[in-house]
C-alpha cells in the first residue's frame, strides 16, 4: 500500500534564484491532510534532480540528536509573489530517530504542521507541504547543525500556488535549542495486546492504484513507550510514544530498493479502538510516497484465512462465538478474511470430516453479517457474500455436536460474476469442440442463465457487455470454457 509523489507531466522547471543555475520543478498541487501532506515534496526533488532527500540507508551517522524544542528565526532574502519580504520567528518541536527527522511546528505563521527528511552528519534535509482554501505550498530545507548541535542555520525554499499561479519564496533560517520536549501526558490506555490494523490508502502516487488491507500487529507497552509487531512482516516493526489517548508512531523499513519510513499518529477512541493517517516515504530510485487511513482495532482472530483452502481443527479451542443460527457451548475457531477485490465470495465447508458445521461471518466490530447452518440439505455450510476489496471479515467454524471429528475444510472462493452494462460489444462464439454446447451467461449474482445450444461446428453472434462471463458446458454438464467479454467492440471466442 504505497503511493509516489511525483510531479505533474505538464509541469515545467523554474529559475530558483535568478543569480544561480539551480532548477525547482511546480508541481500539480492536491488538497491533503496537514499529517497526510507532510511527503509531497520529496519525489519533486527525485523529479528534478534537485536537493538531497535520499540516501536514508547510506546516511552518515547523526553527531547529536536534534530531539527537543527550538526558537527558528526567519528571514525572507526574495519573493516573486509580488508581497513584501518577510521576517518573524516560531517554535518548532523536532524528534529525531536514528538519520530521520521529523519537525512539527508550534505557533509558527502560515498554519505548517509538519516536516519529514534526512539527517546526515551536520546536514539536514527536510520536506514538506501545505494546503488551505485558497492556496498550496510546498517546502525544502537546507539545514547545517553545529557542532555542539545546539543550533543551526541554513535555507528555506518555498514554493506557492497562489490561486493557481506560482510564486516562490527563499528565506534564511537559524535555531537554538531552548529545551527539551515536554514529557509525554501519562497514557490513559494500555495497548498491549493483539489488534489488527485496517490500512486503506487514501492517494496513491507510486504507479498504482489506492489499495486496501488488513494487517495483525501485537502491541507491547511499557508506560509511555509501544513497541509494534506488524505480524507476518519480520522487518516491520514500529516505535511509537504514548501520550494520554494519543499514540505517536514511527517505522523503518529496510527495503530492497531503500529505506521505507512511516511516521503518523493514532487517537484512541472511546470504545478502545485507534484511528489516524499513516504518512509513508520510500528512498528507491524514484522517491514516492503517500498516505494511508489506519483503523486499529483489538483482534478477534487469531489465524488467517486466504482464497482457496484452509484445513483446520476445533482441537484446543473453546467457545469463543455464538452465531444467530445455532446456539451452543462447543468450541469454535474464528479465521480473518480479507477480499482481495470487490466481488460476490463463496464461504463453505464441504469436504469436512466434520459430520456437522456451523458457519458465520462478523464484521470488523465483531457484529454477525451471516450465519448458516445447512446449506442445501447438507450436513454443511455456506455463505454467499458482496465484499469491498480490502473489506476484513471474521469467518467462525462451529460444530454441532461434540461426538464427531475436531477437523473442518474452509473453502473462499472469489465468484465470477457481471459487473456493469456500460459498454455494449458484439461476440461471436464458435463451437469447434467436438461436442453440442449449452451456453449460459453469468448475471450480476453470479448465478448461470441458460442461453442456448450450440451445435458442433457452429457459431453464432452474441449481444453483451464488457465485464459480462460466459460459460460453456457439454450436456453433461462439463465445463470446457468460460470467457469474460472485453471492452473490444467485435470479438470472438473459440470453444476447441
Amino acid at each position: 500500500m504505497q503511493v509516489s509523489l511525483i510531479p505533474s507531466a505538464d509541469s515545467s522547471c523554474v529559475q530558483a534564484n535568478p543569480n544561480s543555475n539551480e532548477m525547482r520543478c511546480p508541481m500539480s498541487f492536491i488538497r491533503l491532510t496537514s499529517l497526510a501532506v507532510a511527503l509531497l515534496l520529496a519525489s519533486v526533488i527525485s523529479g528534478c534532480g534537485g536537493g538531497g532527500g535520499g540516501g536514508g540507508g547510506a546516511a552518515a551517522s547523526a553527531q547529536s540528536n536534534l530531539t527537543g524544542k527550538w526558537q527558528v528565526s526567519y528571514t525572507e532574502v526574495g519573493n516573486d509573489c509580488g508581497k513584501q519580504l518577510e521576517s518573524g520567528t516560531a517554535e518548532m518541536s523536532i524528534r529525531q530517530n536514528g538519520d530521520v527527522v521529523d519537525m512539527e511546528m508550534v505557533n509558527g505563521q502560515g498554519g505548517m504542521d509538519r516536516f519529514v527528511g534526512f539527517r546526515s552528519g551536520a546536514t539536514i534535509e527536510l520536506f514538506g507541504a501545505q494546503v488551505d482554501s485558497n492556496r498550496s505550498a510546498s517546502f525544502d530545507f537546507s539545514l547545517t547543525v553545529s557542532a555542539a548541535g545546539n543550533s543551526f542555520v541554513g535555507s528555506m525554499f518555498q514554493m506557492e500556488d497562489e490561486m493557481s499561479g506560482i510564486c516562490n519564496r527563499e528565506n534564511t533560517l537559524s535555531a537554538v535549542r531552548i529545551g527539551a520536549l515536554d514529557p509525554p501526558a501519562p497514557p490513559t490506555h494500555d495497548f498491549t495486546e493483539l489488534m489488527d490494523v485496517f490500512a486503506n490508502s487514501l492517494i496513491s502516487y507510486c504507479g498504482g492504484g489506492v489499495e486496501g488491507g488488513t494487517v495483525t500487529i501485537d502491541f507491547v507497552q511499557a508506560g509511555n513507550d509501544v513497541v509494534i509487531d506488524i505480524l507476518g512482516r519480520d522487518d516491520e516493526v514500529a516505535f511509537g510514544t504514548v501520550s494520554g489517548d494519543t499514540i505517536r508512531i514511527h517505522v523503518e523499513t529496510e527495503e530492497e530498493n531503500g529505506l521505507e519510513i512511516r511516521i503518523g499518529t493514532l487517537t484512541a477512541t472511546p470504545d478502545g479502538f485507534l484511528v489516524g493517517e499513516v504518512a509513508t516515504l520510500v528512498d528507491a530510485a524514484e522517491l514516492c510516497g503517500g498516505i494511508e487511513q489506519w483503523v486499529v482495532i483489538p483482534a478477534l482472530a487469531d489465524e488467517v484465512a486466504t482464497l482457496g483452502t484452509t484445513f483446520g481443527s476445533v482441537a484446543g479451542a473453546t467457545d469463543e462465538f455464538t452465531g444467530s443460527c445455532w446456539v451452543d457451548t462447543l468450541p469454535d475457531r474464528a479465521y480473518h478474511f480479507t477480499a482481495p477485490e470487490s466481488g460476490l465470495y463463496q464461504i463453505d465447508t464441504y469436504g469436512s470430516e466434520t459430520n456437522d458445521t456451523v458457519l458465520f461471518v462478523l464484521d470488523a466490530a465483531g457484529n454477525e453479517i451471516a450465519c448458516n447452518d445447512q446449506a442445501g440439505g447438507t450436513s454443511h455450510s455456506e455463505l454467499l457474500l458482496d465484499l469491498a476489496a480490502g473489506d476484513m471479515i471474521v469467518i467462525v467454524i462451529d460444530v454441532f455436536t461434540a461426538s464427531q471429528s475436531e477437523e473442518f475444510q474452509l473453502n473462499i472462493t472469489h465468484v465470477l460474476q457481471s459487473v456493469s452494462s456500460d459498454t455494449y460489444v458484439n461476440l461471436e462464439i464458435v463451437n469447434l469442440s467436438g461436442a453440442t454446447l449449452e451456453v449460459f451467461w453469468v448475471n450480476f449474482a453470479g448465478l448461470e442463465l441458460h442461453y442456448g445450444t450450440l451445435m458442433d461446428g457452429d457459431s453464432y453472434m452474441q449481444g453483451t457487455y464488457a465485464t459480462h462471463p460466459w460459460r460453456f458446458r457439454t450436456l453433461a454438464g462439463e465445463l470446457l470454457e468460460t470467457y469474460v467479454a472485453t471492452t473490444d467492440a467485435n470479438q470472438t471466442v473459440t470453444i476447441n
